[in-house]
C-alpha cells in the first residue's frame, strides 16, 4: 500500500502520528506529498521523508493529476485546514484515489453528503480519522452493550475538555487557523473535538441524534470555545455532552459514560487501557488492555486498508460517519444562535 500526504509539514504533530501509525502496518509506504504552501518548508519536508523532487508537489491539484496518471498510490491522507477538506477529497475521489481525511470531513452537510455519495458511487474508501473507535477497550464496550446482556441503554453522558484556549478567558488567543471562521467555518470546539463525542457514541450504541438543544460560549472570540449540549436520540433516549477548551488542568479529557438497565460503562482517554463496569449490585469490574494512541490510529488504518483491498465487511469510520459529524456541529451552532431545539 503506497500513499501520499497533503498537509502535515514535518513539524506537524498530527501528521507524524499518521506516519508512525502506518509504519506499524507491514507493506505501507509514504511515497509522495504536498506538505505546505511555503515552498521551502514543502521541499524540506519532502526531503525529510526521502522523496525524489518529482514526488514533492507544490499544489494538491498537480499532485492529484500526476499521481492518478502514475497509478502508484492506493490512498491519500488529508491533514490540511478544514476548509480545504471538501475540495481535496472530491478531487481525489473523482480521480479514483481512496482518501483518509482528518475530521471534520468538511464545513457543511451539503458538501459532506456529496462526498459520501461520491465515495459510494465510485466504490472508493473515504475514511475519517475518528481515532477513538480504534481502541480495543472501546470495541469491547461496544460488543458488551450490543450483546443485550446489560439491558437497554438508559442515558449517555460524555465530555471532551481541554485547556488549550484558557488564554481566551484573558482576551488572548493564539493566532492559528483553527479559530478562524475562514478555515473552520461556523464552529471551533464543537467541530474539532465535539464531533469525536458524537462519533464515539454512535459507534458504541448505533443511536443517531434526532434533535438537540445547545448553548455555546465564545468569550468574545469569533468561534465557540465551550459547548453544553442536550441530545435526543432516534429511540427517545437522552444524552448530555460537554465540550470545552477553556478548562484549566485538562489536557485531553475525553470521558464517556453509558448507562444501561443493568450496568454502567465508563472509558476515559486519560486511562485509555481500562474499561470500567459497575453492575446493579455495586460490583465494579475493571477490564485492562494494552493501549496507546498509535495503536488506535493503526487499527483504523488497518481496517481502512482492508476495505481498499476489497473486504466489504471491514469496519472503519467512513464518509457517512463524517456526514453525521458535520450535521452535528452545524446543528449545535444553529441551536445556540436560535435558542431552540434543532432537528437533525
Amino acid at each position: 500500500m503506497n500513499y501520499g500526504i497533503i498537509g502535515g509539514r514535518k513539524d506537524s504533530g498530527i501528521s507524524l502520528v499518521h506516519k508512525k501509525s502506518l509504519d506499524m502496518i507491514e507493506g505501507t509506504k509514504l511515497v509522495c506529498g504536498c506538505f505546505s504552501r511555503n515552498t521551502e518548508i514543502n521541499f524540506e519536508t519532502g526531503r525529510f521523508y526521502g522523496f525524489a523532487e518529482d514526488r514533492i508537489y507544490s499544489d494538491y491539484e498537480i499532485m492529484c493529476i500526476a499521481e492518478a496518471a502514475r497509478e502508484e498510490i492506493d490512498f491519500v491522507i488529508v491533514t490540511t485546514p478544514n476548509d480545504l477538506h471538501y475540495k481535496i477529497c472530491k478531487l481525489f475521489l473523482l480521480n479514483n484515489i481512496n482518501v483518509v481525511c482528518d475530521k471534520p470531513l468538511c464545513l457543511n452537510h451539503n458538501e459532506a453528503e456529496e462526498l459520501y455519495k461520491l465515495a459510494e458511487e465510485k466504490k472508493l474508501v473515504l475514511a475519517v480519522t475518528y481515532t477513538y473507535a480504534g481502541f480495543t477497550a472501546v470495541k469491547k464496550m461496544k460488543d458488551m452493550i450490543k450483546s443485550g446482556a446489560y439491558g437497554k441503554i438508559v442515558s449517555v453522558n460524555a465530555e471532551y475538555i481541554k485547556d488549550s484556549f484558557v488564554s481566551a478567558l484573558r482576551g488572548e488567543t493564539k493566532k492559528q487557523w483553527r479559530i478562524d471562521p475562514k478555515h473552520s467555518g461556523v464552529s471551533h470546539v464543537t467541530a474539532d473535538i465535539g464531533t469525536h463525542i458524537e462519533n464515539f457514541v454512535y459507534y458504541i450504541t448505533g443511536m443517531k441524534i434526532k434533535r438537540l438543544v445547545a448553548v455555546t460560549n465564545n468569550f468574545n472570540h469569533e468561534l465557540d470555545l465551550n459547548s453544553n449540549i442536550i441530545v435526543e436520540y432516534d429511540n427517545g433516549i437522552n444524552g448530555a455532552y460537554w465540550v470545552s477548551k477553556v478548562t484549566i488542568g485538562e489536557s485531553n479529557g475525553l470521558k464517556i459514560r453509558i448507562y444501561c438497565e443493568k450496568a454502567m460503562f465508563e472509558w476515559s482517554f486519560n486511562d485509555m487501557g481500562k474499561l470500567k463496569i459497575i453492575r446493579m449490585n455495586g460490583e465494579i469490574e475493571i477490564l485492562e488492555f494494552d493501549e496507546n494512541i498509535l495503536n488506535a490510529f493503526s487499527n483504523i488504518y488497518k481496517n481502512a486498508i482492508l476495505a481498499i483491498q476489497g473486504n466489504k465487511d471491514s469496519e472503519y469510520p467512513n464518509a457517512y460517519d463524517g456526514y453525521l459529524g458535520v450535521k452535528f456541529f452545524n446543528a449545535v451552532i444553529e441551536s445556540s444562535n436560535s435558542k431552540q431545539w434543532v432537528e437533525l
